[in-house]
């Protein structure tokens, strides 16, 4: 109940003229935005819940965005928690996974308004075949139109409909994500045996999909921040500790010794509350790392752990739709 009526406010802030003028006045703090894929969605062949917003859309947010706040990189943001000052409103730009299109066109955009933005890769995903389990099961749903497959969880058998796949598929992505990891991967090995000839169409596309090393060289020494989004993506929560300090450490070396350089940020997978622990954050300390992001949806202070950072995930073209989010968390913080 609390959640919808939430979701109403926001909802009634995002269609208000009341949204610009809360925008421009919003508390000192440090507002982290989180973005995943950019571009045209409806084109996608892959997983396409991961796609934040349009090119065009990126471009309008980025414009207000850099209007209203004063933007950080990694660094910057350490230090101003170092401070322990908030003299004005602190923004972040990050995005999750290392797609393609984060190199394509989010990174050019950035470049025009000069801005920096912080881009959060699991390692096991660069210059490899590996494709992330989602994209799969997407890719694999959605060449299996007029099929019938047993979902993973409650063992109901779907016929999969062209008008309902986009359902299906949250279906299908909502039931992996509920199970324990042996059971989520013995579904997922069970798809791509029977599947093989998909499986392969995907490896050989791979390099459309995601950045490479070379492109994360040319954003690096452009002034963009690279940080760590583990290894291979899987939910710490659900690791034993051994493997959950591997998947930080390792990815952190493997990053400093392909760029060069000092690597202080990571990025919890998925990043809900369920999906990590307060053992990882020790963990990510223990590793080096001097923040750590998640995604619940709120803003943070100079109280905020730097282990557990609030970020505002982007999901929507809508201009308004982000200031309506952020203004909504933004006073909701200031009442608690």
């Amino acid at each position: 109940m609390k959640r919808r009526l939430g979701q109403l406010l926001r909802d009634y802030l995002s269609n208000s003229s009341i949204v610009s003028r809360l925008w421009q006045r919003l508390p000192h703090g440090i507002y982290i935005f989180n973005y995943h894929r950019i571009g045209n969605k409806f084109e996608c062949p892959y997983a396409r819940d991961v796609f934040s917003c349009s090119a065009d859309a990126f471009e309008k947010q980025v414009e207000q965005i850099k209007s209203n706040f004063q933007v950080l990189n990694s660094q910057q943001l350490s230090a101003v928690l170092d401070g322990q000052h908030l003299s004005e409103r602190y923004a972040m730009i990050t995005f999750d996974d290392g797609y393609k299109d984060n190199f394509d066109t989010a990174f050019p955009i950035l470049q025009k308004h000069q801005l920096p933005a912080l881009f959060l890769i699991p390692t096991d995903f660069i210059d490899t075949d590996a494709i992330p389990w989602w994209d799969e099961l997407s890719f694999i749903l959605r060449n299996n139109i007029g099929k019938t497959l047993v979902t993973p969880a409650s063992g109901e058998a779907l016929h999969l409909t062209q008008d309902s796949i986009e359902h299906q598929i949250r279906i299908f992505t909502r039931q992996i994500k509920q199970i324990p990891e042996e059971e989520s991967l013995a579904f997922m090995a069970r798809l791509r045996d029977s599947h093989a000839g998909l499986c392969e169409q995907l490896r050989e596309r791979h390099q459309e999909l995601f950045v490479n090393w070379h492109d994360l060289q040319v954003m690096h020494s452009a002034g963009m921040d690279i940080g760590s989004h583990t290894r291979s993506h899987k939910i710490l929560s659900k690791l034993p500790v051994l493997q959950q300090a591997e998947e930080l450490q390792t990815s952190k070396q493997i990053i400093e010794e392909k760029l060069g350089a000092s690597i202080v940020a990571v990025a919890y997978p998925v990043g809900s509350k369920h999906c990590y622990t307060s053992e990882t954050k020790l963990l990510a300390q223990k590793a080096g790392y001097r923040l750590a992001f998640n995604n619940t949806s709120s803003i943070n202070n100079l109280l905020s752990d730097r282990h557990d950072m609030n970020r505002i995930c982007v999901i929507d073209d809508e201009v308004n739709k982000l200031k309506a989010t952020t203004v909504f968390h933004a006073y909701l913080r200031k009442r608690k």
